[in-house]
């Protein structure tokens, strides 16, 4: 990347002033008046050499000088490092260094041929010298914005994984005023002067129509080059910034916006990096979030707040516990403990998404699942009912090692956020949820271990109320009344 900045950076700069000089020696050797008594030949002659002598010491030196110069600012580069904010400060700035450079070489050179001129004739002088110049600070602004397009990866490298909140250089008005003033204002200004020196030159109506028309297309081709050159260096990093705020439109966060500019466009780049890394860390937050109080809890907590209490719902509790765990715990290690409860606990996540429920809480060995709550459900008894019947049927058979117990209730409860204003548990309380727990304690017991309250298959759906069967009455712990029970056909 070094290389390619100073080799490419020398070579525009050297192709643009060559460029630059071409044309100013064909405007003050074809196309401007010249003093009477002035011989034509011998002047062209002699700014020839002087051109010549000068572009082949002082402009080829400038040139070898500028990339040295260059090649020392990005040595950080070479060395595969970040740069300290000395190193950045320099390296960001070389199209301006090299521009500045160029204008005093164009200055130096201004004054030369003014000098040289003005011996033969003091109109001269100035008609050169102004030529020059103007020229020279023409062809400075075209360099300046090759390189600032050329230096936009040494900006991103320089900037990498830092910020940007105000641009650390000359911002966009500032170079639209450039560009303007240098690209067209001083062409325009060199016709005015041409137009006050033709008096003093006493020339004809078409040597000065020839030499402002000439001048004036010079002025309108340099111009839009100059805006051209601009416009380009806004509209790519524009167009960069546009296509990544599409992709982040679209959800995609693995977008990486580099700091190209050290104009506003750069603060806005940076500014577009720190929101897609905002975006992707509350994603990380909302997917842990999710995973622990699961994604219908976690998207009414984003929708509607967060907030101690609850509300009545009539919902279905459905509860599976494991037999004998602490004999399991007793003789497995902690880590076979923790490989079996994961595989039990696969088995019953994926069932009761597969049925609309929401997975409440992971208790130690027991799965608490709700139908109802947060979210609304169409059936939350059948529903409740048809995750217990598959949860007999498969896991038996796809966690061999273990057996556990399912029971299932339905009911008014209470669902809301418990705790504290700190710390909050989205929670379901109430005489369902006691009722699962203790059925699926007896579960264990029965053939097949699922037990449930027989009043939920009142209140589901009769395409699912018909495969289950009477499994008799009990009086469950902390109640006096019996509760008929029901069990899968």
């Amino acid at each position: 990347m070094a290389r390619r900045t100073v080799v490419l950076g020398s070579l525009s700069l050297s192709l643009a002033n060559l460029a630059g000089a071409i044309v100013v020696f064909v405007l003050l050797a074809f196309v401007l008046p010249t003093p009477d008594g002035i011989d034509e030949q011998r002047s062209r002659i002699l700014n020839l050499i002087l051109a010549g002598a000068y572009t082949g010491t002082v402009a080829v030196g400038g040139v070898i000088f500028g990339a040295r110069q260059a090649s020392r600012r990005l040595r950080w580069l070479v060395e595969e490092r970040l740069p300290d904010r000395h190193e950045r400060r320099l390296a960001v700035r070389i199209p301006l260094a090299s521009a500045s450079r160029q204008t005093a070489l164009w200055g130096l050179a201004a004054l030369l041929f003014a000098l040289v001129n003005g011996l033969q004739d003091v109109l001269l002088g100035v008609e050169v010298g102004l030529t020059v110049l103007i020229g020279g600070l023409t062809t400075s602004t075209t360099s300046y914005l090759l390189l600032v397009h050329l230096n936009r990866r040494v900006v991103a490298r320089a900037y990498a994984g830092r910020s940007l909140h105000r641009p650390p250089g000359a911002g966009v008005a500032w170079r639209a005023v450039l560009t303007w003033t240098l690209g067209t204002g001083l062409p325009l200004a060199g016709i005015t002067l041409l137009s006050g020196l033709a008096i003093g030159l006493d020339v004809s109506r078409r040597e000065l129509a020839i030499a402002v028309f000439v001048l004036g297309l010079t002025a309108l081709a340099t111009g839009l080059l100059t805006v051209l050159q601009f416009a380009r260096g806004m509209a790519d990093p524009l167009r960069a910034l546009r296509r990544s705020l599409e992709r982040i439109e679209r959800g995609d966060l693995d977008v990486d916006v580099p700091i190209t500019e050290t104009t506003e466009i750069g603060v806005l780049q940076a500014g577009v990096t720190r929101m897609v890394e905002g975006l992707r860390e509350r994603e990380r937050v909302r997917d842990l979030f999710g995973r622990h109080v699961g994604e219908d809890v976690a998207r009414t907590a984003i929708a509607d707040g967060v907030a101690l209490g609850g509300e009545e719902r009539f919902a279905a509790a459905l509860f599976v516990d494991v037999v004998d765990s602490t004999g399991l715990a007793e003789h497995s290690s902690p880590h076979e403990v923790l490989e079996l409860l994961n595989s039990f606990f696969a088995v019953v996540v994926e069932v009761v998404d597969a049925h609309g429920g929401v997975v409440n809480k992971f208790m130690g060995d027991a799965v608490l699942a709700v139908w109802g709550a947060p979210l609304a459900h169409d059936d939350p008894a059948g529903a409740a009912l048809a995750a217990a019947r598959e949860l007999g049927e498969r896991l038996p058979v796809e966690v061999t090692e273990l057996r556990a117990g399912t029971g299932v209730a339905a009911g008014q409860v209470v669902a809301g956020n418990l705790g504290a204003s700190t710390r909050l548990e989205y929670t379901v309380i109430g005489d369902p949820v006691n009722v699962a727990s203790r059925l699926s304690g007896m579960a264990k017991d029965h053939d097949p271990a699922v037990l449930v309250d027989r009043a939920v298959l009142d209140r589901a759906d009769p395409a699912e109320a018909v495969r289950w069967v009477d499994a008799g009455e009990v009086v469950l712990r902390g109640r006096s009344s019996p509760t008929p029970l029901a069990t899968p056909a």
